[in-house]
């Protein structure tokens, strides 16, 4: 409510954005942001809420779910042009690129013996060479916060 009154007294505030939002999304639900939001909007009905998100968030289901309650969003970190046309159809609801990820939630702790796996089944076309690529990526650091702790491709 005060940074809607403080849009009304400043015009140039025309926005407001929560930092690693979707880390936190269990804290704010649709239901809270509905609630702030009708608070925020009886003092200013054109202040935006744009929560940040990092591209790997942004998921047909989070679209889905928010989308009555926030204004837009602000996207931050790309990894590659991939990542910014999968975005763009999500929040445009146009088909969404094929695309397959494996992830660990990024705040549990694993343990020796976790593991992942998928499995995909296809038919193998005659031809002179055979391709699958492999895309493995981490975002956390090491203590000394200078080097990603894997980025690899294998072929």
């Amino acid at each position: 409510m005060e940074i809607a009154r403080l849009s009304v007294q400043h015009p140039n505030l025309t926005a407001w954005v929560i930092d690693d939002f979707y880390a936190n999304h269990e804290f704010f639900t649709p239901t809270y942001l509905r609630e702030l939001r009708a608070k925020s909007q009886a003092i200013n009905p054109h202040l935006a809420f744009l929560p940040l998100m990092y591209f790997g968030e942004m998921r047909p289901s989070f679209v889905e779910d928010y989308r009555g309650v926030i204004d837009g969003v602000v996207v931050a970190y790309l990894q590659d042009r991939e990542e910014i046309e999968r975005t763009w159809a999500i929040l445009n609801d146009a088909p969404i690129p094929p695309h397959a990820e494996l992830s660990y939630p990024w705040n549990k702790l694993s343990r020796a013996g976790d593991f992942g796996m998928a499995s995909q089944s296809t038919t193998v076309l005659p031809a002179n060479r055979y391709e699958v690529s492999f895309l493995e990526r981490d975002d956390f650091y090491r203590a000394d916060n200078r080097l990603p702790l894997q980025a690899t491709a294998g072929r």
